[in-house]
């Protein structure tokens, strides 16, 4: 699976310049068709105007795990935070199969207090980039747009 070279890539790149030179963030969010489903965890690097968030969490389709890059633009305290990911929802309760999503953050702001403490709020959309299959026989073919909203909670250090 590509998608995990891709994240294991990321994480060693991230873990060298991390320490270093970028801010990081723990949160937690709640959404709604979310990169991280419907709540989730998410750990962000940030350096300069660029971030990358990792994503888990549990939505409809399963457990979700994501990577985003992500643009932050604005000052230090109030900017707009946009960006484009995939997730990969594994299933739970073996009704759904596997199913790979387009995640995009269109219209995002964050506000991060002086403490270190932030909120984020995010609209777009998800896109199925594989067929949700259901075992009830229950399909939605790939290539469907789902509205996407996500509200989170986090704390930088």
């Amino acid at each position: 699976m590509r998608i995990w070279t891709a994240i294991a890539f990321t994480v060693v790149c991230l873990g060298g310049a991390g320490r270093a030179r970028a801010d990081q963030r723990l949160g937690f969010d709640i959404g709604a068709f979310s990169a991280v489903g419907e709540v989730g965890l998410t750990y962000s690097a940030e350096y300069r105007v660029s971030r990358i968030e990792l994503g888990l969490g549990a939505g409809l389709t399963g457990y979700q795990v994501s990577a985003m890059p992500k643009l932050s633009l604005g000052s230090p305290s109030d900017h707009y935070l946009g960006g484009a990911g995939l997730s990969l929802s594994l299933p739970t309760d073996g009704q759904f199969e596997e199913v790979v999503w387009l995640n995009v953050d269109a219209l995002g702001y964050e506000h991060r207090s002086p403490g270190g403490w932030s909120v984020q709020v995010s609209l777009g959309f998800t896109y199925a980039l594989t067929h949700v299959r259901h075992a009830s026989d229950f399909s939605i073919p790939a290539g469907v747009l789902f509205p996407q909203a996500r509200l989170g909670f986090g704390r930088w250090f």
